[in-house]
């Protein structure tokens, strides 16, 4: 079960663990309090970050921050819109 909870899809046959603060503030070349300051933000502000929350702890899927990097790091509900409208037309 544990493993199940700190795994995302990336493709059919690769599976990449979700990342923590810590490793999403490495990707990012941020400080850990950066990141932290990201999730407190309402999610329509730009700079919030796309995450999910596993208990109480934040967790990060590899493959949608580096979507929204090279998307420009808009807002992150203005960023689920943009993959769910995506996802509904494939």
């Amino acid at each position: 079960m544990q493993r199940e909870l700190r795994s995302a899809r990336v493709s059919e046959n690769v599976v990449e663990a979700l990342w923590n603060v810590k490793e999403c503030a490495r990707f990012l070349g941020k400080s850990v309090r950066w990141v932290w300051m990201s999730l407190a933000r309402h999610t329509d502000l730009r700079g919030s970050i796309p995450h999910h929350r596993v208990g109480k702890s934040p967790r990060f899927v590899p493959e949608e921050v580096r979507a929204w990097v090279r998307a420009g790091c808009p807002p992150a509900a203005e960023f689920a819109r943009k993959i769910l409208s995506a996802t509904a037309s494939e």
